[in-house]
């Protein structure tokens, strides 16, 4: 994953848990084109997400449910062409306070002492791009057919009947002509 190297935007995606009672907190974050800018990725093209945090406070941690729901655009992996994938992912972070760095993982995570607020930006992007289906291509239509750009598979199908018609190495076919007794 690809992080920032500074915040953009600013206080945005800060989630401030000092003045907190323990319980139950609940914050909405919207996403748009101008965070997966922010990223510098070249997978994902932009999109529009509604990100809904369950924060559960206890003494020396935090729990924090993420819900995200909405639509990526990426490239069709078939013929290259921007779609709207639609996608909702659901992750868990547990947030220790007071901790060592030793103990983080990929869903537990240390903050030092002194701590008062955590910046949730990465932790939306990254589960973005974990929730991407590993294939994007465009929907078949009602019948069946392909709805990628027309132009761009039939370059594929020429240049898939191209390669095989290319000649085999003659070393390949000698080799396959010796006969191995058991």
């Amino acid at each position: 994953m690809k992080k920032r190297n500074d915040n953009p935007f600013g206080d945005e995606f800060k989630i401030s848990f000092a003045g907190l009672n323990q319980g139950k907190h609940f914050f909405d974050f919207t996403i748009n084109q101008k965070f997966f800018e922010s990223f510098n990725t070249d997978e994902i093209t932009s999109g529009k997400f509604e990100v809904n945090i369950e924060l559960v406070k206890q003494s020396t941690m935090l729990a924090l449910g993420f819900d995200i729901n909405g639509i990526i655009n990426v490239p069709c992996d078939r013929c290259g062409e921007v779609i709207d994938v639609p996608m909702h992912t659901n992750n868990e972070l547990i947030v220790k306070l007071n901790s060592s760095a030793a103990d983080e993982n990929d869903d537990v995570i240390a903050l030092p002492i002194g701590e008062t607020q955590i910046d949730v930006s990465h932790f939306i992007y990254e589960y973005i791009v974990l929730g991407l289906p590993a294939r994007r291509v465009h929907p078949d239509d009602e019948d069946g057919n392909q709805r990628c750009d027309p132009e761009v598979l039939k370059k594929l199908d020429e240049l898939k009947a191209k390669a095989a018609q290319k000649e085999t190495d003659p070393r390949w076919e000698k080799l396959k002509a010796l006969k191995f007794k058991n």
